[in-house]
């Protein structure tokens, strides 16, 4: 089911007051088809990666993250380090509280854009990381000023 779908209209952060579901339909395909286990699983995940693109909303990209952590299969590696190499997918972590303005228009796109980040680095940790691309980023977000953003990368890196 989820290789005949082209991706659907996904879901971004738009600031607080937000309601409803944050995944599409096919989002929620793609999760429970990594919860399977299944390594059958691993082709259409695949072929849904290789339509991302940096402009691709969150919930696309935390869909594949989740999907592809469940498996833990490998050959998801090369998928997601391309992911996570996209031209504005790296690089949000904060070292610096001076840079973190709570009254920014930008403040919860950032925080798309930082989860982005994070879900895939965790699973491409945990598929078999790339040129150590995931590790790199998990210790970047180890040292970030916000520190839920700094608990989850250390537990990550931890296990």
């Amino acid at each position: 089911e989820v290789g005949k779908r082209p991706w659907d209209a996904g879901w971004n952060f738009t600031g607080g007051g937000q309601f409803g579901g944050s995944m599409s339909e096919l989002d929620r395909l793609i999760v429970a088809l990594g919860r399977t286990g299944d390594p059958e699983a691993v082709s259409p995940l695949l072929e849904k990666m290789e339509a991302l693109t940096a402009q691709s909303e969150f919930s696309h990209f935390r869909a594949v993250a989740m999907a592809s952590d469940s498996l833990k299969d490998p050959r998801l590696a090369a998928g997601l380090h391309r992911l996570l190499s996209l031209n504005g997918v790296r690089g949000w972590d904060i070292s610096s509280s001076s840079i973190l303005k709570t009254d920014s228009p930008a403040f919860f796109s950032d925080r798309s854009n930082t989860l982005r980040e994070l879900f895939l680095a965790r699973a491409l940790y945990r598929c078999g990381d790339v040129n150590h691309a995931a590790k790199e980023t998990l210790e970047r977000y180890a040292e970030d000023v916000r520190g839920y953003y700094s608990l989850q990368a250390k537990s990550i890196l931890k296990n």
